[in-house]
């Protein structure tokens, strides 16, 4: 009974525990379906960074302002940024990104003109991105709605034993087979097709209020989605005119979502899923230059929180795997 309580106070006291092991939980909050680090500035000011796999690593200017955080003159691909010291502590909890960048431990400053910027701003001071996540292992526990950071050795097996589905991920490489983007595939199968979707938890949708007034949930607009090429969603649409669509939905983009009644991943099923019709940069049906995003692989959307709320998904990005489990 002692190591019982002693075991519960531990996870209340934000770690989570395995045989002989403990990892620390990133604070964290979880909003329709999207994770924000609720984190500490070495200056004691409470800062809210936006959890995105698929996206950059920054702080917006405005919250630079707010905070008072000094910056300094950065070259980024031969043009002069600001960018400040990482500021967040405890670092063993949010430590700075291992992927070798020409910033190391400093934070690009990102204007709030950006479009993401003007997304994000009102809710986070910035964003944690693909580059911080890159090089470590990983719990992101949606239905628990916590993020667990396992470091830079394997994933205790706790996070990793059946019930737990492996995958296997696959990364852009450059010509000498060094991860360049650091996004991370994996097969998902929808409607009896595999396609490769990378991890998006950043993907969403600020929905149009004809949207809001279609879908359930109280009128918060922005709120995770999945992402899917535009070629594909339309041949989903053909195929399947009893999928419910909704027109204009987001109001950046115009695009439309799709209701996809289940997707499956390593053999676990889970569902509905809405899709956010997407025009990638890059893809098949686009000519690419080597070295470039998505230039070996079939980008045919991100998988976000619309899908990934369904799963406890542990990702070892050193060792390519990652594991789900409902």
């Amino acid at each position: 009974m002692q190591r019982c309580l002693r075991l519960a106070s531990l996870l209340l006291a934000g770690f989570a525990v395995g045989c002989q092991h403990t990892t620390p939980v990133v604070p964290s909050k979880f909003v329709t379906d999207r994770f924000f680090a609720t984190l500490t500035t070495d200056r004691g000011d409470p800062i809210t960074m936006y959890l995105d796999t698929g996206g950059g690593t920054m702080i917006f200017a405005s919250s630079v302002a707010r905070l008072a955080l000094p910056t300094e003159s950065v070259s980024v691909g031969g043009k002069s940024r600001q960018a400040v010291r990482w500021p967040f502590v405890p670092q063993s909890v949010v430590p700075p990104p291992i992927a070798q960048t020409s910033l190391g431990d400093q934070l690009l400053v990102s204007p709030n003109d950006a479009s993401y910027a003007l997304r994000i701003s009102h809710e986070a001071d910035g964003q944690l991105g693909r580059l911080w996540f890159a090089d470590r292992a990983w719990t992101l526990d949606y239905p628990n709605r916590r993020v667990l950071l396992h470091g830079t050795e394997p994933p205790p097996p706790a996070f990793t034993s059946p019930p737990a589905r492996r995958v296997d991920l696959t990364f852009e490489v450059d010509s000498s087979g060094r991860r360049t983007f650091h996004h991370a595939y994996f097969p998902v199968v929808i409607d009896g097709e595999s396609f490769k979707f990378f991890l998006d938890t950043g993907a969403e949708i600020w929905l149009s209020p004809e949207a809001i007034a279609q879908l359930k949930g109280g009128t918060v607009s922005p709120r995770a989605t999945s992402l899917i090429r535009n070629t594909i969603f339309q041949r989903w649409r053909a195929n399947h005119p009893e999928w419910r669509v909704i027109e204009r939905a987001d109001l950046e983009t115009g695009g439309a979502i799709i209701e996809v009644p289940s997707i499956e991943i390593a053999g676990l099923r889970a569902g509905p899923v809405w899709f956010l019709s997407y025009n990638f940069d890059y893809g098949p049906e686009k000519p690419v230059k080597p070295g470039t995003p998505f230039a070996e692989l079939p980008n045919n959307g991100g998988l976000g929180g619309s899908a990934l709320k369904y799963f406890r998904l542990t990702i070892d990005y050193p060792r390519g795997v990652a594991w789900f489990s409902r």
